[in-house]
């Protein structure tokens, strides 16, 4: 069953002064929240999830703060109160572009390099932002090294739970990282948005037009983001 129906929506688009959609597609991209293409004009996107909440107010906020600087949404409403559908949601136009995903095989070598160097730009932007800006906003980290061995840590256990990790290759995980964790105590920390994945970015030709679900931005050492780019 979907969080919100047409009515839900066009209530929502009423309370926020928006013509009334005729119209609504469920988009099944992303896995933490509900998104939805109104009349093919606005996204609707609602957090169905009680833990996310405070991720997803954090995502109102980050593209509030970076709306001048950076292609993300320009919202138009963010009302987490639940007064007038049951969840968190937010509302901004729709963002004329492809998938990243959907278009990279398409791309020649010197399309792929020219978008990677406009992603990693954008990247650069948000590790440069005043920590003073983003001060309630996104939660200190004092030890980015404890932060990952928790991590790590925490999957390893769930792991074993679930009885998909055998108790042997837990053990030579935990030696691994006993014998590399010393590489983790340097650090440089800034702003990261580390959920930079092929369908978190849009393009139109060979240019990036916008960078979406900022819920996964924190304060982390600075090169954790060009793990994300290595990887993708």
């Amino acid at each position: 069953m979907q969080a919100v129906e047409l009515e839900d929506a066009q209530r929502i688009c009423r309370a926020n002064g928006l013509p009334e959609p005729g119209t609504m597609r469920r988009i099944e991209v992303g896995f933490t929240n509900e998104v939805y293409s109104l009349d093919d004009a606005y996204i609707l996107k609602v957090c169905t999830d009680a833990r996310n909440e405070k991720a997803f107010a954090r995502e109102a906020a980050l593209y509030t703060l970076f709306r001048e600087r950076l292609p993300v949404p320009q919202l138009i409403a963010f009302d987490p109160e639940r007064v007038v559908v049951p969840h968190p949601y937010m509302v901004y136009p729709r963002i004329r572009g492809e998938n990243l995903y959907d278009v990279w095989h398409c791309y020649p070598v010197a399309t792929r390099q020219s978008i990677v160097e406009q992603l990693c730009s954008l990247l650069k932007t948000i590790a440069a932002t005043d920590p003073r800006e983003i001060a309630g906003i996104v939660d200190a980290v004092p030890s980015w090294k404890n932060a990952v061995l928790l991590r790590i840590q925490t999957s390893v256990d769930i792991c074993i739970q679930a009885g998909s990790l055998a108790e042997e290759e837990a053990e030579k995980i935990q030696s691994f990282v006993g014998e590399h964790a010393p590489c983790l105590e340097e650090q440089d920390m800034a702003l990261v948005y580390w959920d930079a994945h092929f369908d978190n970015v849009l393009v139109h030709g060979d240019r990036i037009v916008a960078l979406l679900d900022f819920e996964r931005t924190e304060l982390a050492s600075r090169d954790f983001m060009l793990d994300v780019v290595k990887r993708m």
